[in-house]
């Protein structure tokens, strides 16, 4: 996997980077045009924590625009815990990468922060690939779980991977597979108190992008 660049850079490594790309080519490392940034002082400060630091009760923090249903601050926080302890179950833990094959949704949003929360590392892939574009971002990712829809598991079940499947029903699938298959929805169910909490560290890869060339840190 590629390297992400330093928030802050000495004076030596700036010489090195191109100033139209952003490319330093003693490291191949590719940096952001833009001022860095300050991140808080807490090495161990993970990226869901940064997000509800600011205790924001019953705002609204999503809304789905075609059906009207909300999720607040404190909803959401619950239930990406609540997943992080069911993906960390499942034996996903540090540094290992989790692919997410679906079309945009709540439980996209939440399984992508709970991923973060067990340690592990996010790969996403455009539901709209084809078999072999996604094998491609399998081989590249090396992922040991595939989050996704009902409606796209044929597209994935050649790759003999554990599911873990969005959405709110448990229904049978329609097509025949022998690979563990699990239903988002039961993750959802769970007590987070009851399981131990991944420590992070600002360093540590949060997601990665293979059509990017990069990963990115958290926070």
């Amino acid at each position: 996997m590629g390297k992400a660049s330093s928030p802050s850079l000495r004076a030596d490594s700036i010489a090195n980077i191109d100033s139209r790309s952003g490319y330093d080519k003693i490291t191949g490392i590719y940096h952001s045009k833009c001022p860095p940034i300050n991140l808080p002082s807490n090495l161990f400060l993970d990226i869901v924590t940064h997000i509800f630091y600011v205790n924001r009760g019953n705002r609204k923090a999503l809304v789905d625009a075609s059906t009207g249903r909300s999720l607040t601050y404190e909803d959401l926080h619950g239930l990406i815990r609540a997943a992080a302890a069911g993906i960390s179950q499942m034996g996903i833990g540090h540094g290992d990468v989790v692919m997410i094959v679906a079309p945009n949704s709540m439980e996209y949003i939440v399984s992508m922060l709970a991923v973060m929360v067990a340690g592990a590392i996010v790969t996403t892939v455009n539901p709209v690939y084809t078999v072999a574009e996604v094998a491609n971002q399998v081989k590249d990712s090396n992922p040991k779980l595939i989050v996704t829809v009902q409606q796209l598991v044929e597209k994935v079940v050649s790759f003999q991977l554990p599911l873990l499947l969005l959405g709110a029903d448990q229904a049978p699938l329609t097509i025949s597979t022998v690979l563990p298959t699990f239903f988002f929805s039961h993750l959802l169910s769970l007590n987070p108190n009851k399981f131990p909490t991944a420590r992070i560290r600002q360093s540590d890869t949060a997601a990665y992008g293979p059509e990017q060339g990069r990963d990115h840190l958290s926070p």
